[in-house]
């Protein structure tokens, strides 16, 4: 009997928005039979993968790949539908699951509802969402920000710029050098090639001087404007503890995560130290370049609330999550039991693989060629009983179960040969389904040659014993 489908989360251990999934996922309580997480390497340009993105084709991160409930029934086939951003990746996990799931939930863990209860929290929770996605505070783009050349040509020499930027252009020159990628990849590859050409210039030392002043005006704008506006306004909505009140929801984990990567890029290797944690958010000032800038005490108590929370220990360990400047940090780290995701890529998204179509291509094989012969014996059996009353019937009925049975089988089997030789993966799936319908009529004619044997069998023993009287 194969097991519930679950949901697959692709995520990475140095990714801002994934850590809000894998936070979500913590604090709704899934189980390893529930969701399996599975890594992309977005440093090593495994985003790019002409497999990744036929899932997504953003080639963002976190990515999950959800059973849809309807579909969830063993009588029919599994249909997947991808989540590609955030937003709506932490609204399914929150929907997913809770005291009243019907969908093989398994968990005996809490559920707690993390969605706003009423209608003036879920336009706070929208506001404050909205605010730290927004492009002039992107976290991403925050890592690479370079203020001046010096800047600049350190993050260059370092693992900002020839692993993280030119690793991946690289990478995707190579998916992109790749002899059967589809029209449909390659555009989206080229696309993001061309998305990704001004970075590259810029950390190989090809940009123009007026590319790398407006780089650095972008930069000082966004660390020492936009970020402060964001600041304030975080300041002046959060209710308090936590971004809507006294319970935990979605807008926290979106605002946390994104405040803890601020954080760790302006506090650096004090980050790897969790200790160290409730007295980083002094160290924002530095980037932000103002003596004058403090945290509000409500996002001083924001911040103290959620580091304490173990979901969120879990997710951030204090050693990657902000691209500490540790090289030791920078390592990828597998809170999660290792999958290499280059090796299940290509199967990941069908409901069902090659591999799993030929096991149960074999398991219908095993099944079919074992109710036959029960059909058979049954058969024999009826015959054997009717010939203590007539030997035509036996002979009759003898010859048209060898001639049924052996019809049966041999379709059965030609069937199979012909689809497993000739067609491809769609073929297996209905050869599967071929050999069950067969199973099924071979264990079918078993039931009705035992039930007639025993009808017989009840006769021959009444008759007996009339004859014994």
């Amino acid at each position: 009997m194969s097991s519930p489908p679950k949901a697959v989360l692709y995520t990475f251990n140095l990714s801002v928005w994934a850590a809000a999934a894998e936070w979500a996922v913590q604090e709704k309580g899934y189980g390893d039979d529930e969701l399996e997480f599975r890594t992309v390497d977005v440093v090593k340009g495994e985003s790019f993968a002409p497999s990744f993105l036929r899932i997504n084709p953003k080639g963002t991160i976190p990515t999950l790949v959800a059973p849809l409930s309807n579909t969830l029934d063993t009588a029919s086939e599994t249909k997947y539908r991808a989540l590609t951003d955030t937003v709506s990746v932490l609204d399914f996990l929150d929907k997913s699951r809770s005291n009243l799931s019907k969908t093989h939930t398994t968990s005996q863990k809490p559920a707690p509802a993390l969605s706003p209860a009423t209608v003036e929290a879920s336009g706070l929770s929208k506001t404050l969402i909205d605010l730290v996605h927004a492009p002039e505070v992107d976290p991403n783009f925050l890592l690479l920000t370079a203020k001046d050349k010096s800047e600049l040509k350190e993050k260059s020499d370092g693992f900002i710029g020839k692993t993280y930027i030119l690793g991946r252009a690289k990478a995707m020159e190579e998916y992109l050098a790749t002899e059967d990628l589809i029209p449909k990849i390659k555009k989206i590859l080229e696309e993001k090639k061309a998305e990704q050409a001004p970075l590259v210039e810029l950390f190989s030392g090809k940009a123009s001087e007026e590319a790398k002043k407006a780089f650095f005006a972008k930069s000082k704008e966004a660390w020492e404007v936009a970020l402060p506006k964001a600041f304030a306004t975080l300041e002046s909505s959060i209710v308090g503890p936590y971004t809507l009140g006294d319970q935990l929801s979605l807008a926290d984990l979106h605002v946390g995560v994104w405040l803890t990567r601020i954080v760790h890029l302006a506090a650096g290797g004090d980050a790897t130290d969790p200790k160290k944690w409730p007295e980083l958010l002094s160290t924002l000032a530095k980037p932000i370049a103002s003596t004058e800038f403090k945290v509000g005490p409500k996002l001083t108590a924001f911040w103290n609330e959620i580091i304490a929370r173990e979901g969120f220990k879990k997710v951030d360990d204090g050693a990657g999550r902000g691209y500490a400047i540790s090289p030791a940090s920078l390592l990828p780290k597998a809170r999660y039991p290792p999958k290499s995701y280059m090796h299940t890529m290509e199967t990941s998204y069908d409901p069902e693989t090659p591999v799993d179509l030929v096991l149960s291509l074999l398991q219908g094989l095993i099944i079919t060629l074992t109710a036959f012969p029960l059909g058979i014996i049954a058969a024999l059996a009826h015959v054997f009983a009717t010939l203590i009353r007539s030997i035509p019937t036996f002979i009759g009925l003898s010859v048209g179960c060898i001639v049924l049975t052996s019809a049966v089988l041999l379709a059965s089997a030609g069937y199979a040969l012909f689809s497993g030789g000739m067609l491809g993966l769609q073929v297996l799936l209905g050869c599967k389904k071929a050999l069950e319908n067969s199973a099924r009529v071979g264990t079918n004619m078993a039931s009705v040659f035992l039930e007639e044997w025993t009808k017989e069998r009840k006769g021959i023993q009444e008759r007996w014993m009339g004859r014994a009287s």
